[in-house]
């Protein structure tokens, strides 16, 4: 009698809704919220690590002279500049969209082949830079 007043205060009526100790409860499906990568805080995020990358980018444009056209110095590094942020919004743009889709029906082998390209590419840097290649 004592359980059954002690639920009922928490708000479980039926001895099924009570989890075993130590387990967590699980949201119905409709409560589960849904990832959006359009989300106004994931483009945020998304700008600002790809803002760190244009910045290592606008470090070397002044130090290594950029001629894409034959104009004055300001040109070419406006073209640049341009041609940077247009790249940058259509990879971001299709990689967010295929990710999202393929990520939400394969996460774990998306996950597993981001993390082996990774891990490639650091291999292939680091044997680039102590002279195998």
């Amino acid at each position: 009698r004592m359980d059954a007043q002690r639920f009922r205060l928490r708000g479980l009526h039926d001895e099924e809704e009570r989890a075993p100790e130590g387990a967590k409860r699980q949201k119905p499906a409709e409560e589960e919220k849904s990832f959006n990568p359009f989300a106004f805080w994931n483009m945020i995020t998304l700008s600002v690590g790809t803002s760190i990358d244009a910045l290592a980018v606008g470090i070397t444009f002044a130090v290594v002279p950029l001629k894409i056209i034959s104009a004055s110095a300001y040109a070419n590094l406006f073209l640049g500049a341009l041609i940077i942020t247009c790249t940058t919004f259509v990879f971001s743009f299709c990689g967010i969209s295929i990710g999202a889709k393929f990520g939400s029906k394969n996460r774990k082998i998306a996950q597993i082949t981001g993390g082996v390209i990774l891990i490639a590419i650091g291999v292939k840097i680091l044997l680039e830079h102590l002279g195998v290649f």
